[in-house]
């Protein structure tokens, strides 16, 4: 089973540039092995609906375990906590193998991708068609200090995305180069 991060922010989705399910390919992931994880409200939920996806929303789950008063309060800490527990009641619910993910480098996806690690879950980051180094040609030291923080298993790269994030420190297992995902749309 493949959990895909679904987020407010996705402008791919948003802006129609690609398709929501465009991993999903039938042959090696099937429908039937996804489960889309809605971390934020999105406008484009009835999609996942008529195209008859699985998916869940994680605040609904952090409502099992914390109060209702705490939910959107915005200490750093609470956040945390709030993660921490959504996290693990999530994977209680469904046994994931793998969670996918692009533009989360926020501080709290540390703590999501060690619960995940707990449960034996491995973590992909992909980088799509902008945001590095290959569109720029040179090191981008304010979006570089976002990329240092972050920590995944597998990271899906093109062009030299890879060798500058071991040059800048960036904490990833293992990277994959397969291309530029988003450019077969």
């Amino acid at each position: 089973m493949i959990g895909i991060r679904c987020y407010k922010g996705d402008r791919g989705f948003i802006h129609h540039d690609r398709s929501i399910d465009f991993l999903v390919d039938g042959d090696k992931i099937k429908k039937e092995d996804v489960i889309f994880c809605i971390e934020s409200p999105i406008d484009y939920e009835d999609e996942l609906k008529k195209r008859g996806y699985e998916y869940v929303k994680m605040w609904e789950l952090a409502r099992h375990i914390i109060p209702s008063d705490f939910i959107g309060t915005p200490l750093w800490g609470l956040r945390a906590i709030y993660t921490h527990l959504t996290w693990r009641v999530f994977c209680r619910f469904y046994a994931i193998d793998h969670y996918v993910v692009y533009n989360d480098f926020t501080p709290w996806h540390k703590v999501r991708n060690k619960v995940l690690k707990s449960f034996h879950v491995e973590t992909w980051y992909y980088i799509h068609s902008t945001n590095n180094i290959d569109r720029y040609g040179v090191a981008m030291s304010d979006i570089d200090t976002i990329f240092k923080g972050m920590e995944y298993d597998h990271m899906i790269v093109w062009g030299q995305v890879d060798k500058h994030f071991e040059n800048i420190g960036v904490s990833i297992g293992q990277y994959h180069k397969l291309g530029c995902l988003w450019g077969s749309q």
